[in-house]
């Protein structure tokens, strides 16, 4: 897998097949996981999937924003979204940002909750299993990106009409209710299985 060294294929393989693992095989992955293990690989593993689900997250932002000038919702002037590049580029940034706070936030919470119901799982453990639960933002970031530029493309081919934007806006805060299920059930499949590796 990701941190087998040389011996265990390509850079790109270990890391693809590290990713598949922790998306359809959590339950097994993570009873496996050496955890008491220095965070330098998974930290690598966790700034990828980051750095390309801040980039699908960031994109759809910029084009739903976009759509939303464009229904007429908020006042003109806003002359930032007219240069895409750097609009990407900061909400890329920000995006990353609020994820790795997200994500200290949620070791920490989580390792006190474990104190408290006597359990060993320590913030250094708890954030070594986040890295790799950094896998399943993808396919979150994915069907979202998906569905908002997917979205854009149908209105300006005129597949749809601008009278779809309420069933758009359902579709993208149903998949908000569901992505944020998804997220917590593999995190808790996650941080019960770890508790069995560090039986």
């Amino acid at each position: 897998m990701w941190e087998e060294g040389a011996g265990g294929g390509s850079g790109l393989t270990r890391f693809l097949q590290t990713t598949v693992a922790v998306l359809f095989r959590p339950t097994e992955f993570y009873r496996t996981l050496a955890t008491r293990q220095p965070r330098f690989g998974s930290q690598r593993f966790a700034a990828i999937h980051w750095g390309v689900v801040s980039l699908l997250f960031a994109t759809a932002a910029y084009v739903h924003f976009k759509w939303y000038l464009m229904m007429g919702n908020l006042p003109p002037g806003l002359g930032v979204v007219d240069h895409p590049l750097p609009a990407v580029l900061v909400l890329w940034g920000i995006t990353g940002l609020l994820l790795l706070i997200t994500t200290r936030v949620a070791a920490r919470l989580t390792s006190w909750e474990a104190a408290y119901r006597g359990l060993r799982l320590p913030t250094p453990v708890v954030l070594r299993g986040l890295d790799y639960h950094a896998a399943h933002y993808l396919p979150v970031a994915l069907v979202g990106a998906g569905t908002v530029i997917g979205y854009r493309i149908l209105l300006d081919h005129q597949l749809v009409s601008g009278f779809s934007g309420p069933l758009y806006l359902y579709v993208l805060c149903g998949e908000v209710l569901v992505a944020a299920a998804y997220l917590f059930w593999t995190y808790w499949i996650g941080m019960k299985n770890m508790m069995y590796a560090n039986a």
